[in-house]
């Protein structure tokens, strides 16, 4: 059921950007500060300021009511979909203790870490867009990625779909 919802989200936001290309790009101003944050939370270990980036159902409301009001629909039911991001919450909630723990394992001391470089792929137009950000970090001499799935609500950008700790060295 759980997989259903996830399918259930991940379509309601493919909707928004469908026949939408996908661009690499330099990563914009605001991404970075976004990606700094996020950062930032996971050296504090704060998981209160981290989940003030995750995605939550008043989000859903906005981007129901943007897609009906762009396309001249009605609103669409999104009780499925608000079901499956109070699910995707709690798993991005347990995302962040596992980054966390899988940098102590390798020796990261995350007050220690350097953020060195930025990567974005944002797809959708300007006004719709979602995407990823790789963070490139550096620990010491070991250097590795965090991934983040990330959508745009509005004005502000928003953990989305995947957060994730890459654990082998990045090649700079």
């Amino acid at each position: 059921m759980k997989k259903i919802s996830i399918f259930t989200l991940s379509i309601f936001i493919s909707i928004i950007t469908f026949s939408q290309s996908s661009e690499e790009y330099l990563c914009s101003e605001e991404l970075k500060v976004f990606g700094k944050s996020i950062l930032k939370t996971i050296q504090d270990g704060n998981i209160a300021n981290y989940k003030k980036y995750i995605v939550t159902v008043q989000d859903v409301d906005t981007i129901a009511k943007y897609m009906s009001v762009r396309n001249d629909r009605e609103l669409v039911d999104t009780s499925s979909i608000k079901n499956a991001v109070r699910h995707l919450s709690r798993l991005l909630e347990n995302k962040f203790n596992e980054i966390i723990t899988q940098g102590k394992e390798q020796g990261i001391d995350w007050n220690s870490v350097e953020l060195i470089d930025f990567m974005c792929e944002i797809r959708g137009k300007e006004d719709e867009p979602r995407g990823e950000i790789f963070l490139v970090c550096k620990h010491n001499d070991m250097t590795f990625g965090i991934l983040l799935g990330i959508v745009a609500v509005k004005d502000k950008w928003l953990l989305f779909d995947k957060t994730e700790f890459v654990q082998r060295n990045i090649e700079e």
